[in-house]
Formats: structure tokens, C-alpha cells, sequence
């Protein structure tokens, strides 16, 4: 009967599963029984984060995976791994468990132990732990092991229970002496819940002891507080790159020139970095990138101006590459952009390092000791000494001399100031300027000697005079839209919200105008704008669900919206406590597709880029520092938020419960009350020449006897095909022979072809071209000679001739021009359309300053112009359309753009000449004509205005006409 029973594999390790970690567990607990001796000397207690942080001081995490940390205990479910534990993410904690949740087990497992050692098992000071559990299922009883010799053969336990709250909080414990161990080991005793309990993180902090710790700290990573601060577009999402896996790979999209990533660090402080580090990670069919650019900034906004910092080949070698700065940077954001290999649709990479460089007075963006009261510490730091004088009567205005900036301030409603201007030296003219340091809060107007009012808002270089006056004065109106989280999460809050927002209603300015919208599933209006506050107030609250999901993203555009078209100030007011949960409209579903989410703070950030107004946010209570992996950003809720309001000129503002909501609005409504700040300047209006500089858009600015040309000639077998009377072989000799003749003597000329040697489709044939004649003086018969001899045979290689001409010209003094003449499509690139990309990477690749000018001659179809116009606009030349012999002629003349020009004053008297391009020409105050000349004739244009000491850009067009009026 035995003999004819047998388990089936799969139950088998079912059952091997189940049953074998339990009976590892019992074989644990009982040695830590038998080994483990109660140090009564030694207890654990809760604490503040403020006392953990003063206590703890510069200790980092050493428990992080990342820093050679490990964790083991029992994980019997898919996807809830132990190691969730100390991956450095706080993922959300709450009844729906998820792969970011961290871990849990069901009570029946308990008592339940986690032990965490250290790098290579070495001993550290250990001062305390922090512990996140959850608001749902939490971990009610625990006690706490440590082991005193290496390896943990001996076990002591501290004295008593740590008994962590029902809370997503983070919350803190230390010893009431720092001790010295190898590994922690937490005893789950009891769960607030019946049925499971959870843990989401476990951070132990302290310091190494003998050997210092090897592991590099990677500021990009979330373990660290690095985040990527905008969305970016691919075929899978830019969190892959600093999730510490090299099986999950960013891809970019099909035809997407570039990636460009920014990074911020922990409290968006400024991090000193040592190196570049890039994973190629495996199983992609997209190839990995091969250029990369560097660009910094330590300004408070993301979007404000960036420093370039490197440009250079990928050095890959065995799936990685390491590019070390020259000196260690400093950094607030780091902006990185990726460039896909030549021909390659796109390109993945798995995983962006950016390593830590220490040095002394600096303290580490790991450390746990850091200022993260970010945005009104930067914000007081940023502020200048500023004038504070007033002067609310015009006959007392300050007085602005020239060359002087001035900086004050303005208080909203009654304040006034007045200025006035000091009178230049030799008769110079005066021009104002002013810059509102505070957000479209201030109003600048020109009270001018004949009584009349000019406004000045959003000018610039205005002429002023000694008896005019400027009167600065706050904003008209003040537009404000509150928005108000009403998702399941804020429920129990109704109350604080409610009489918060009423209170700031209250404390709002007399000419500030107010909407109220609120946010669960979808974005719903409670109150259109409106300067009357209890309206505002009867509708606060009214009907508000306090359910469902959270249309965080949604919310914010839709205030940027209705701000849109208002004129004044506009500032909207973000109070939420988590991050976007919502897809679209009427959709509750917490899984739903991240690319949703992407598209909806994709476009978000385009307003901000387009002048959104200024977001204040509030954050309320401890859910925002879960990582929020939706939209493809790797960040935590708060960093988006804050990145919101530092792109904006706003703040963000956090309070751990809603019994403070009062206090941040009421700071915030101070902040709105508060003197608007404003920068005035006063410079001379110099006297002198003016210049004037012609330029022709898509031709450059220098001209052929600066310059090296090599002309490309298509020879490919759609030449022999007829171009009306002739074939298109035979119309480009003969026009070429023209050009030739009226090209000037002193320029140089190099002429290289393509398919005139090889048959299309036979081997080497997007290989065959030649350079016919290098570069030197013309010789214009030996080159029309030349021309005569090529017959048209085979395909059409456009990018690997134009790259053979870039190589020709590289090494060519001064700057250095291509000229095309083809009559087809690029037939040995996939696609075609990579033309213009795979272009503009060699030129980056290279680190050429040259222009492509492509003519395409009798073209068949769209597409083809569409694409030649791209490649030659990749590299600022230009694309000249010919149908036949004479607009082939045209067409070529104009790429070689020989023209110079004559400027006559009014009375017709010839008084300067020069060329396109060039530095241009010196003129005294007056009206002019210019005439051009060019091979194909003159053009003319009148009522040219000059000015003194002042420069005049005249763009030209160089197709023939007769006369042009500007």
C-alpha cells in the first residue's frame, strides 16, 4: 500500500516551502533562548525625531542593503520579500498590500524574528533604530536582540518592550547607551490586528568601528533621498534607473533623440559628487547610450538656469562606465542627458550613479543629520541685503543715479514708493528697469512731466527722463485658487481643514480674489472667484466626500488653468497628504497604468515651464514620505510637492497632524500679506556709433573667404531619370559648371561623391564614395573636369557621405560648412527619418561647429523634404527645395551664400560696406538703405533705423527680389 502512495512534486515544495522556514525559525528562536542573557544595563526607549536626530547626530543607516547591510526572517508571500526592510524606501503602508508595502506575515506566525547585520559582518556603534509599521496593521509588541561577538553566536536583549503605535509615521528608538554589535535582531511579538502584521522599514543608525565602510554612497538613489525631479517619456519609466536593479532598465522611445534626467538629493541640499557611474544592465534589444552631458545648478528652482559640465563619449566596458570629474562638483540638481548610438531606434540603460565625494566642513546627504527645513531656509538665505526706505510722497522720492541698482520693498494696499532719476553726464539719455522679486506682486508706473501715467508692468529697458517718476505700488489684484485633498485618507481631518481654510479666508488681503476647488476622485469647483469671504466660507466643506482616491495631478493643472488668463498676481494654495492616486476621472483603481499618471504630471510641469503661478503646498501628516513610484518618478509624495513649489517661487509647508493646519495656513496668508520685494536699475543711454550686422537665417554668420566648403555631389542611379528635357545627371553638370564660374577665386572648395562606382544592392555599395578633390584654391576647370567624368550607378549613402565630409573638415582652421545636392532619400540608414538625429549626435560626437545645407533637387515626395530639411536644420543650415535647372542654380548659389552689401544714407551717399555674416558695420544715428549683392542680383531694403551706440540685426533673405520694405 506504501509502495503505491506517492506526493506530487509541486506539493512537494509547497509543502517544503511552508514547512521549512518555520522549522528553521524554531531552531532560531530556541539557540537565541539558550544563548541570550537579559542586559540589564542596557534599554531601549521611544524618542522624538528632534532628540533621535540630536542623538544620533552624523550616523547614517548601516543597515541599508546599499551599504552592505542584510536582512534575513521568514517571507511567505510573492512579492513581500524581508528585504523590503532595509531597501531605504518607506513604501505605502495601509490595508492594500503592494510590492513598495514592505513586509508582513500573518499573527499565526508570531513571536516572528528579523535580524539585521552589517557590511562584511563587521561590529558598529549602534545609537538607535527607526521603525515604520503601519496605519493598518502594525506591529503592537516587540523586543529587541543584539549580538555581542561577531557572527551572533550570543544574543542579549534589551530591557523591556518597544511598542510601536498604529501610525505611518516614522518612529524612533534609542538605546539609553550606544552599543557595540555585529547584528539587531527584532522579536515581533503581537499585531494590532487579528490577523496580520506588517513592517515597511527599519533604519539602524551608527557608525562603524576599526575598518572604515567601502560601499560608495549613490545620492540618486531613494535609500539616500535622491530623486528624479520631472517626468520623462520612454518605453518603460525613469524610477528603473535608481531602483538598485540591473534587470529593470530605463528604454527610451523609437526616434527619441535624447533622455534628459534631473536629479535632486535628500532635502534638495547641495551634494558634492565625485563621479558618474552608468549600468548597461542585459535583455534589452534597444542598445545602451553613447554620448552623455553633465549640466548643475545650486539655484532654488529646477527649471531656473543650468552650467554645463561635461560632454563626452561613453567609455562602456563590460556592461559599465565610470566618468570621474576633474574636481568634485556641487550640486543642488544635476541634469543628465543621454544620447542613443548612431543608427539605433533607441537605447536602455539600467541603472545612474551618482557617487558622493566627502571633503571637510561638508556634511554627507546620507547623514541623517541634515536641515530639511528646505524651502524657508533657502528662501531667507537667498534674500540680499535690501533698501528698506519708504517714500509714499513723491516729493520725498529717492533718487536713483545711473549705474545704481536698488532693491526695496513694497506693503501691500497702502504703502507707496516713489523714485526719481539723477540726470546723466554729456547728455546721455536714461533707461529704467525694474525686476518684481516676489511673483507678479508689485506694479511699476512712469509719472511722467506732462501729467501723463504710463504702466511699466512687465517692460524692460524704457527710456525715462530726469523729470519723470517712477510710483511702485502692490499688484492689483491678487487671484488665489485653494485646493483641498477630500480623499478617503483625509477623513477624521474635516474638522481642523474646515476652520483652517476659514480662518485664511478671513485673513486675506482686501484686493486678494479667491476659488475654491477640492480633490478625491476627480476635481470639482466649490467656490468661483470672488473677493467676498463668506460666500468663500459657506461653501467650505459643503458636500465634501472624504472617500476614494486622490486627483492630485489633476487638481494642480486645473488651478493653473483657471489662473491662465487672469492679470495680476496668482497663487495656488496645495493642501494634500499623499500622492496621486488617481488615473482619470471616476477611476479609484491604485494600480492604474502608470503612463496615466505620467501624462498628468507631464503636464503639470509644462505650465510650470510656461509661468504657472506660484504653488504653495501644505503637506499634512507622515503618508508623504512614501515613495511615490507612480508617474515613473523615484521620489517620495513630499519631494514632488516640493518640487512644485520651488519651480513656482512658492513654499512648502509640512505639519505632522491637522490640529496645526491653522498655524500653516496662517503662514501662508502672512507670507501673501508681506511686503513684495523689487529690484529697480538706472543705467546711461551711451552715445557713440551704432553698428549694424546683416544676417541671413540658415546661412551663419561668416562668410567664404573665412571659410572651408566641401560640396557633396548625389551620384546615385536615380540621376540618370529625366528632370524635364534632360536627365537630372545632366541639368546638375551644366548648373554646377555655372556655379562654379561665378564662385569667387579665394574661396576653398573640396568635392567629394557618392554612387558612382558600385551597383545599388551589391556589396560596398552604401560604402562607395570618394573624395574627388580636397580641399584648396578653387581650380575651376580641373573641378568641372571632375564633374563631367562621374556617371550616376548606384544607391544613395547621404549620412555616411556627409560624415566622411565632417572628417574632411575637422581638422580645417576656422569654421567649416557641407553643401548637398541630392535628388533622393537616405537608402543605407534605418529609418530614413534618423537622418536628422544621427546628424546632430555626430556633431555633439565630434564637437564640430559646422552647417549642412542640403538641396534637393526634383524631389518625389514629402517625406523625402521632410527628412532632408530635418538633417540640415540639425545642424543650423538650411534645405533649398529645387523642381528644375534654374532653381538648382538658385538653390546652390544661395547655400554658398556669397553676398555682400553697400549701406547709403538719405541723401544717397554711399558710407559703409561689407558682407553677410560678417561683424558688420559702424553708423551714426540716422536712416539708411542697404543694398545686397549677390550672384543672382541685388537686393534692396529701406528705412533701416539707427541708433546710437546700439546694435541693429537686419535678417535677409537672399532669393531674388527687387526691392523689400522691413
Amino acid at each position: 500500500m506504501w509502495s503505491s502512495f506517492h506526493l506530487p512534486r509541486s506539493a512537494m515544495i509547497d509543502w517544503l516551502s511552508n514547512i521549512l522556514p518555520n522549522l528553521l525559525l524554531a531552531i532560531f528562536v530556541y539557540t537565541i533562548s539558550c544563548t541570550t542573557a537579559t542586559a540589564q544595563s542596557i534599554s531601549v526607549r521611544p524618542v522624538s525625531a528632534e532628540e533621535f536626530v540630536d542623538a544620533v547626530g552624523d550616523g547614517r543607516n548601516v543597515g541599508l542593503a546599499v551599504l552592505g547591510g542584510q536582512v534575513s526572517g521568514y517571507s511567505p508571500y510573492r512579492h513581500q520579500s524581508v528585504s523590503h526592510l532595509n531597501d531605504g524606501i518607506i513604501g505605502e503602508a495601509s490595508n492594500h498590500f503592494n510590492e513598495s508595502a514592505g513586509w508582513h506575515i500573518p499573527t499565526t506566525s508570531l513571536p516572528q524574528d528579523v535580524q539585521f547585520s552589517f557590511e562584511r559582518g563587521e561590529t558598529f556603534e549602534i545609537s538607535g533604530f527607526s521603525i515604520v509599521t503601519s496605519d493598518w496593521y502594525h506591529a503592537s509588541e516587540i523586543e529587541v536582540y543584539m549580538a555581542t561577538n561577531n557572527g551572533g553566536q550570543k544574543w542579549e536583549k534589551a530591557e523591556g518592550l518597544i511598542k510601536p503605535k498604529k501610525s505611518k509615521s516614522e518612529q524612533f528608538f534609542l538605546f539609553s547607551t550606544p552599543i557595540k554589535t555585529s547584528a539587531l535582531n527584532l522579536r515581533l511579538l503581537k499585531s494590532g490586528r487579528p490577523d496580520y502584521v506588517m513592517l515597511s522599514e527599519v533604519k539602524i543608525f551608527g557608525l562603524p568601528l576599526g575598518a572604515a565602510t567601502t560601499q560608495q554612497v549613490n545620492l540618486a538613489l531613494p535609500a539616500f533621498g535622491g530623486s528624479i525631479i520631472e517626468p520623462v517619456s520612454g518605453q518603460s519609466f525613469a524610477s528603473a534607473l535608481v531602483d538598485g536593479r540591473i534587470d529593470t532598465q530605463f528604454r527610451s522611445l523609437p526616434g527619441q533623440e535624447s533622455a534628459t534626467f534631473t536629479f535632486g538629493f535628500r532635502d534638495y541640499s547641495v551634494a558634492r559628487i565625485s563621479k558618474l557611474i552608468l549600468l548597461a544592465g542585459s535583455g534589452s534589444s534597444a542598445s545602451v547610450p553613447r554620448l552623455f552631458k553633465v549640466e548643475i545648478s545650486k539655484n532654488f528652482s529646477p527649471l531656473d538656469e543650468f552650467e554645463p559640465k561635461l560632454l563626452n563619449r561613453i567609455p562602456w566596458s563590460n556592461g559599465a562606465a565610470e566618468l570621474s570629474f576633474p574636481e568634485p562638483i556641487e550640486a543642488r540638481y544635476l541634469r543628465l542627458t543621454l544620447f542613443p548610438q548612431h543608427g539605433a531606434p533607441n537605447f536602455s540603460i539600467a541603472e545612474v550613479q551618482l557617487v558622493e565625494s566627502q571633503a571637510e566642513g561638508y556634511t554627507s546627504v546620507a547623514s541623517l543629520n541634515r536641515n530639511s527645513d528646505f524651502g524657508e531656509n533657502l528662501r531667507s538665505s537667498a534674500n540680499p541685503e535690501r533698501e528698506s526706505q519708504s517714500d509714499d510722497d513723491v516729493d520725498a522720492a529717492r533718487v536713483l543715479q545711473p549705474t545704481d541698482v536698488l532693491e526695496g520693498e513694497i506693503w501691500p494696499e497702502t504703502d507707496i514708493d516713489h523714485v526719481r532719476f539723477a540726470p546723466p553726464g554729456a547728455g546721455r539719455g536714461l533707461v529704467f528697469n525694474y525686476e518684481d522679486l516676489s511673483g507678479n506682486k508689485v506694479d511699476v508706473q512712469l509719472l511722467k512731466a506732462d501729467g501723463k501715467i504710463r504702466s511699466l508692468t512687465g517692460l524692460s529697458n524704457v527710456e525715462v527722463g530726469v523729470d519723470d517718476v517712477a510710483r511702485i505700488t502692490s499688484a492689483a489684484n491678487v487671484y488665489s485658487v485653494l485646493l483641498i485633498d477630500e480623499s478617503g485618507s483625509m477623513r477624521g481631518t474635516q474638522s481642523q481643514v474646515h476652520n483652517a481654510v476659514n480662518q485664511y479666508i478671513d485673513n486675506r488681503r482686501s484686493n486678494e480674489i479667491t476659488a475654491i476647488y477640492r480633490f478625491g476622485l476627480d476635481v470639482k469647483k466649490v467656490a468661483d472667484f470672488q473677493k467676498n469671504g463668506e460666500p468663500l466660507k459657506a461653501a467650505n466643506g459643503h458636500d465634501f466626500a472624504y472617500s476614494g482616491g486622490t486627483a492630485l495631478y489633476q487638481a494642480v493643472s486645473k488651478a493653473q488653468e483657471v489662473l491662465a488668463n487672469k492679470n495680476g498676481a496668482k497663487v495656488i494654495v496645495l493642501l494634500s497628504d499623499g500622492a496621486n492616486w488617481v488615473a482619470s476621472n471616476n477611476d479609484n483603481q491604485r494600480n492604474a497604468p502608470t503612463s496615466v499618471h505620467l501624462r498628468q504630471l507631464q503636464k503639470v510641469w509644462r505650465n510650470i515651464g510656461n509661468g504657472s503661478p506660484r504653488i504653495y503646498v501644505i503637506g499634512l501628516g507622515e503618508g508623504l514620505d512614501t515613495y511615490a513610484n507612480k508617474s515613473g518618478l523615484a521620489s517620495t509624495a513630499w519631494q514632488a510637492l516640493q518640487m512644485f513649489s520651488a519651480a513656482t517661487g512658492g513654499l512648502a509647508l509640512r505639519t505632522p497632524d491637522a490640529t496645526s493646519l491653522d498655524t500653516v495656513y496662517t503662514k501662508i496668508s502672512s507670507e501673501l500679506r508681506a511686503a513684495s520685494r523689487y529690484r529697480l536699475a538706472l543705467s546711461t543711454k551711451p552715445n557713440g556709433p551704432g553698428r549694424l550686422v546683416l544676417s541671413s537665417p540658415g546661412y551663419g554668420d561668416f562668410d567664404l573667404e573665412d571659410h572651408t566648403v566641401e560640396l557633396i555631389y548625389d551620384a546615385s542611379g536615380s540621376m540618370k531619370e529625366s528632370a524635364g528635357r534632360q536627365t537630372k545627371i545632366v541639368a546638375a553638370r551644366n548648373v554646377l559648371r555655372d556655379v562654379i564660374g561665378e564662385l569667387p577665386s579665394e574661396v576653398n572648395v573640396g568635392l567629394r561623391t557618392f554612387g558612382h562606382r558600385i551597383r545599388e544592392t551589391r556589396p560596398g555599395d552604401c560604402e562607395d564614395i570618394e573624395l574627388i578633390q580636397p580641399h584648396g584654391p578653387l581650380n575651376r576647370a580641373q573641378l568641372i573636369e571632375q564633374i563631367n567624368s562621374i556617371k550616376p550607378l548606384g544607391t544613395t549613402p547621404i549620412y555616411n557621405a556627409i560624415r566622411a565630409a565632417a572628417d574632411d573638415l575637422k581638422d580645417q582652421r576656422g569654421r567649416k560648412s557641407i553643401v548637398l545636392v541630392t535628388d533622393g532619400i537616405e537608402e543605407c540608414l534605418e529609418p530614413p527619418t534618423r537622418l536628422g538625429a544621427e546628424l546632430k549626435n555626430l556633431m555633439l560626437e565630434e564637437g564640430l561647429d559646422l552647417h549642412l545645407n542640403i538641396v534637393g533637387f526634383a524631389l518625389k515626395d514629402e517625406r523625402t523634404r521632410s527628412t532632408l530639411r530635418d538633417a540640415a536644420t540639425s545642424t543650423g543650415g538650411r534645405f533649398y527645395d529645387a523642381e528644375d535647372s534654374a532653381a538648382l542654380q538658385q538653390a546652390i548659389l544661395e547655400s554658398f551664400k556669397v553676398a555682400s552689401f553697400e549701406v547709403f544714407d538719405e541723401t544717397g551717399t554711399l558710407v559703409a560696406s561689407g558682407k553677410v555674416g560678417d561683424d558688420g558695420v559702424e553708423l551714426q544715428k540716422g536712416q539708411y538703405s542697404v543694398r545686397i549683392r549677390t550672384p543672382l542680383g541685388f537686393k534692396e531694403y529701406r528705412g533701416i533705423s539707427i541708433q546710437p551706440a546700439t546694435l541693429r540685426r537686419l535678417p535677409v533673405d537672399l532669393r531674388p527680389a527687387v526691392v523689400s520694405q522691413p
